[in-house]
């Protein structure tokens, strides 16, 4: 709490399950996610490769995250959510 006042930040809690529309990340980040990594997984199946362990799970993540986590989609989910930085102006 003290970082946020320092630096002049409201933090607003979200309560799970009871705000799906309003969770930037359930709109967006993670619906990306899930596509491109079931796409990876479903390359490695194409291949004879049927159990996804960790080596595998890691490698997968580490390929998609640069798609996942961009200023593009952040900036997209939060307007998907109808949310906007504060703009006293």
């Amino acid at each position: 709490m003290e970082f946020c006042w320092n630096y002049k930040i409201i933090p607003i809690y979200l309560l799970p399950h009871l705000t799906y529309f309003l969770q930037p990340l359930d709109l967006v980040i993670f619906l990306v996610l899930k596509r491109l990594y079931l796409a990876k997984v479903n390359k490695y199946a194409a291949r004879g490769i049927t159990g996804i362990n960790r080596d595998y799970f890691l490698r997968i993540l580490g390929k998609i995250r640069p798609y996942i986590y961009t200023p593009e989609l952040i900036n997209s989910a939060f307007k998907a959510a109808g949310l906007f930085p504060f703009n006293p102006n």
